[in-house]
């Protein structure tokens, strides 16, 4: 028995697979379908899929039983080494911090990729690290965050590593800019949408309104890319002095009398 995991190479050759399997499972952790999954699933060349949620399942078992209605499924519960990753309530409210690890594959990336952490609401500076970088992935996403006049400031970069730190909200990314290619509908994106928490919801209302400005003043724009880029040199050189998150907090709500 052969299984893959969401592998476009296992699909690509699954015909000369099957010559030597006796069966075969494929594991998609997408919501969507491959065009090569639709295609061996028609040939009836995957004998059984396996979902880690009922979420992903529910997302393309009407489509699979459309294209062959021999279909068999299985659920797996991911084990996940707990213990390994201590949940820290505690943590510095300085920062927002977050991470994106994947292989260096461009297909794990899209081109809009910098225009995800650009929308990304935080109330303070957000600073992110994003592994398996090359030099491809660069070219398909666009301007590097460490590039001069887009509101970052570089703290580290090789092939597998870009590090920056990005002001909440400020400048604008070049691949925000570019319209992303989507292979859903506005319905379906739509209906997603409606699927999501309150306060998520309300972040992407607010995202969508802001993107429907188009008359930004390139000069006021590269004004505040430089003004940032002047305030985060003064942070790094010690100039000023900063106030943690915590602070801030404690004072706004002291100043209107909220408990929360």
């Amino acid at each position: 028995h052969v299984i893959s995991y969401c592998n476009g190479e296992f699909l690509k050759h699954l015909e000369a697979i099957k010559v030597y399997a006796k069966s075969t499972t494929f594991v998609n952790c997408m919501t969507w379908l491959f065009d090569q999954e639709k295609e061996m699933h028609r040939r009836g060349l995957i004998d059984c899929f396996l979902y880690q949620t009922d979420h992903a399942r529910e997302r393309v078992q009407a489509d699979l039983l459309t294209i062959n209605s021999n279909y068999r499924w299985q659920k797996v519960r991911p084990y996940f080494h707990l213990d390994d990753f201590p949940f820290h309530r505690d943590r510095p409210e300085d920062m927002f911090r977050f991470a994106r690890i994947s292989r260096e594959d461009g297909g794990k990336y899209h081109q809009a990729q910098l225009w995800v952490y650009e929308t990304m609401v935080a109330p303070v500076l957000k600073e992110g690290v994003m592994l398996g970088v090359n030099d491809k992935i660069r070219e398909k996403i666009g301007r590097d965050p460490h590039s001069p006049g887009v509101g970052h400031q570089l703290i580290s970069t090789n092939r597998e590593e870009c590090l920056f730190r990005r002001p909440r909200g400020v400048g604008k990314l070049s691949a925000a800019k570019e319209t992303p290619r989507m292979s859903q509908s506005p319905q379906q994106l739509l209906a997603e949408a409606l699927e999501m928490p309150l306060a998520d919801r309300g972040q992407l209302a607010a995202a969508l309104i802001e993107s429907l400005d188009e008359g930004t003043d390139d000069d006021v724009e590269q004004a505040w890319a430089d003004e940032i880029q002047q305030r985060l040199r003064d942070i790094d050189e010690g100039k000023v002095q900063m106030i943690p998150w915590s602070e801030v907090r404690r004072r706004l709500r002291g100043r209107d009398g909220s408990a929360s």
